[in-house]
């Protein structure tokens, strides 16, 4: 028995055979299973044709708007630095600084979910890296001093790992403001880094605030998925997350209750193998 597969657009790939031990079996039903399960695959083809297309688009759209973005914010701090703008004129351009800056941002994340999800390989270093000192450069390069005054980080045993320093920091900048962003105002974000284990350092970042529900959970670390609240961005933070520390093969879990707030937890080998694939 035999029935053609086509791909997503129709061409003809090939054909689905079977062999049927059993003599004088129904052969009209078989051919038509078979052709079920053709359809079944060019239909799967043509999804993993039309998300290849997405990612494409996205990683091309994001390229081509950072650039512009980027020279955006360098003439409106230039415009910024005349010492005889108006106090209403100031304001303005440090609002319009703001956006811009919130529109980058958008557009890295995007080429990075572009770039993870296209398969291509992640430019990993292999470095001693203290996670501790980390943390705190983040919280300084990263966040304004009303934010930094709110990041709590202390470390108990020895906070160092093999890993790249770059995407840890990314890693960590994404959940210190996702958890500034849902925490309520003036309420504290505690880092906790946990080097007592001989093979792994955990790192614990807790807020208080509203619990993620549980059904919230299961979709966290999904693109697109994973904003918890309609002001929440975009949800491509925490799937990028999730990406690193499994790059660094490593793991992130979350919890979260009305009770004890909400806590990312990630753990990360001493030793590290990096997967860059």
């Amino acid at each position: 028995m035999a029935v053609p597969l086509l791909d997503g657009d129709g061409v003809y790939l090939g054909t689905l055979c079977a062999l049927d031990p059993e003599a004088g079996s129904d052969l009209k039903a078989h051919v038509g299973v078979l052709g079920q399960l053709s359809r079944l695959i060019s239909q799967q083809l043509r999804l993993e044709d039309t998300e290849r297309d997405r990612n494409l688009f996205i990683g091309m759209l994001a390229h081509d708007l950072r650039n512009p973005l980027n020279s955006l914010v360098i003439q409106q701090h230039v415009a910024l630095s005349d010492p005889d703008l108006s106090h209403s004129t100031r304001r303005s351009l440090e609002e319009s600084i703001k956006k811009i800056e919130q529109m980058s941002s958008l557009t890295t994340e995007l080429l990075e979910f572009a770039r993870l999800r296209s398969g291509v390989p992640l430019d990993l270093r292999r470095d001693l890296l203290n996670l501790d000192e980390t943390a705190r450069e983040v919280s300084i390069q990263n966040f304004s001093v009303a934010e930094r005054e709110r990041i709590s980080i202390s470390s108990s045993g020895d906070p160092q790992f093999l890993g790249d320093a770059g995407r840890l920091s990314q890693i960590l900048q994404n959940l210190l403001a996702n958890a500034l962003r849902h925490a309520p105002p003036k309420t504290p974000v505690t880092v906790r880094i946990l080097g007592d284990d001989p093979d792994r350092v955990r790192m614990e970042i807790h807020n208080l605030g509203e619990p993620i529900p549980a059904e919230a959970q299961a979709l966290l670390f999904e693109p697109f998925r994973g904003s918890t609240s309609s002001d929440s961005g975009r949800g491509l933070g925490l799937f990028i997350v999730s990406k690193l520390v499994a790059a660094h093969n490593g793991s992130v879990a979350v919890a979260s209750d009305r009770v004890e707030g909400t806590t990312f937890c990630i753990e990360l080998p001493r030793q590290n193998q990096l997967d860059v694939t």
